[in-house]
């Protein structure tokens, strides 16, 4: 009892949380993942796009552009913009998770370029050749990551979290625990079916 009662003057500290899913908040949420997306397509996507590059045409205006920034930043700058946004109390939840999500999706794209190239320097010392290993390394990431980003895509367009993917979603829901739930009373005052 006494720890619920503790929960719940702490959660009273908070600021509310933003829950706007309208149209607009879906559609920048969705946008999030063009940056893991983009990454991968970049890094892993290659063995795919060789196959089929019609798969790809969707994707290069926005590599384009970000690429079109010197030394290679534009993938940070919107990295770190993409921080910033997600830690703002103040931007709807929705965009907050998803931002994050993405984020931390990105960041897992580390660990298969360690271990490609850990492999690479491997197989290179002792002068073994594997092209088929790689080619198939190398589009299941991507592939993975396009799983992912379609499955996070999908829900928020239909205005919901993508809570389904181990490990980088419970991580992403910890960006919203500097804010509260909304009090079911201001709900129900903003609901405008209750002022009519």
């Amino acid at each position: 009892e006494e720890k619920e009662r503790e929960k719940e003057e702490y959660l009273a500290t908070l600021p509310e949380r933003n829950e706007d899913d309208s149209l607009q908040t879906r559609l920048i949420a969705a946008l999030a993942y063009l940056l893991p997306l983009l990454d991968a397509a970049e890094r892993f996507g290659w063995p795919l796009a060789a196959v089929n590059p019609g798969l790809f045409q969707l994707l290069t205006v926005p590599m384009y552009l970000l690429n079109a920034v010197p030394f290679g930043l534009g993938f940070l700058l919107v990295f770190f913009g993409m921080q910033a946004i997600a830690g703002n109390p103040e931007t709807p939840a929705l965009i907050r998770f998803n931002m994050r999500q993405a984020i931390q999706l990105d960041v897992m794209l580390f660990f298969p370029i360690i271990l490609g190239t850990l492999a690479r320097f491997a197989l290179n010392y002792y002068e073994i050749d594997l092209p088929g290993l790689t080619i198939l390394a190398s589009s299941a990431v991507f592939l993975a990551v396009l799983a992912c980003s379609l499955y996070s895509i999908v829900n928020c367009l239909m205005g919901s979290y993508a809570k389904g993917i181990p490990y980088i979603s419970e991580v992403s829901e910890l960006t919203l625990n500097d804010t509260r739930p909304k009090s079911k009373e201001s709900k129900e005052s903003k609901d405008p079916e209750k002022d009519a």
